[in-house]
């Protein structure tokens, strides 16, 4: 330390106290895309990934132990064409294991990107967050970050001009 921060009162940057209301970072556990795998681009914000509820099991084994801030993961994002319920089905996987699925609508509008994908023998992956969740009915809150299909396609031309 300085001279004249010792003589201010001032403290060394690694014995600072940590300020009261400053919260935890998430932490980041993110792996590395396989060889058949590509990232996808990040969008600006979180989408809702549904039905984590039903994947309880799951979602705790990938995310183990994690404090209140949740963790951050890789998940591959998989086209389920027989789905039952919806044949435009995108389910989002950690090690194979479904979590949950994108919304309705946005796996609709990726329909066009997965067949691509799947052209090319290659599988999405992206950003996950994963917090507990403060309502007693949903143990987790779960946000992919995902652009649009029309920026992942323009990625997937990309990917094709190398």
């Amino acid at each position: 330390m300085g001279f004249l921060r010792r003589l201010l009162g001032g403290q060394d940057e690694a014995k600072r106290p940590e300020a009261p209301n400053a919260a935890p970072a998430r932490e980041d556990r993110r792996t590395e895309i396989p060889p058949d795998g590509i990232a996808l681009y990040a969008g600006a914000g979180g989408l809702l990934v549904v039905g984590s509820q039903h994947y309880r099991t799951a979602v705790k084994r990938a995310v183990g132990r994690m404090g209140p801030q949740g963790v951050t993961l890789t998940v591959a994002l998989v086209p389920e064409p027989t789905n039952p319920y919806d044949p435009n089905a995108i389910s989002v996987q950690v090690d194979d294991q479904i979590i949950g699925y994108l919304q309705k609508a946005t796996a609709k509008s990726y329909r066009t990107v997965m067949g691509a994908l799947a052209q090319r023998g290659l599988t999405g992956y992206c950003r996950v967050d994963i917090k507990p969740d403060p309502n007693p009915e949903y143990d987790y809150s779960v946000h992919v970050f995902v652009d649009t299909s029309e920026r992942q396609l323009e990625l997937i031309a990309e990917h094709d001009a190398r």
